[in-house]
């Protein structure tokens, strides 16, 4: 799985990190043992993740071709709050045409969007 893939990344590179703020001799950091096959392997990882996430979003790409229109962190940021539209609402200028903004308010039929 991805995200298991890119946690454990996450984690080997926060360990990285550690052991090495832990010393402020630059050649004792850079000669450790190991040290460049660790930097390989989470850069060769890093490829893997990141290979994957840009086919995750060219596949909702395709699913909805207006976010052909939209960077891929907007992407990102709209995939992840879909459920909250007052996030996502900034973005609506990109996706579609004619519509710079949404107001919402709480009517007798639920919430209700105004596009302006």
């Amino acid at each position: 799985d991805d995200s298991k893939r890119f946690e454990l990344l996450d984690n080997t590179w926060k360990e990285f990190m550690v052991e090495v703020s832990q010393s402020s001799h630059i050649v004792e950091i850079c000669c450790a043992e190991g040290r460049e096959d660790t930097l390989l392997m989470i850069s060769s990882s890093i490829e893997t993740c990141e290979k994957a996430l840009n086919e995750y979003l060219e596949q909702k790409k395709k699913a909805f071709p207006r976010f052909y229109f939209v960077a891929n962190q907007a992407l990102l940021d709209i995939l992840s709050n879909g459920n909250m539209p007052l996030r996502v609402a900034e973005y609506l200028g990109d996706v579609f045409d004619g519509i710079k903004t949404l107001h919402f308010q709480d009517g007798s039929l639920g919430r209700v969007a105004l596009g302006h």
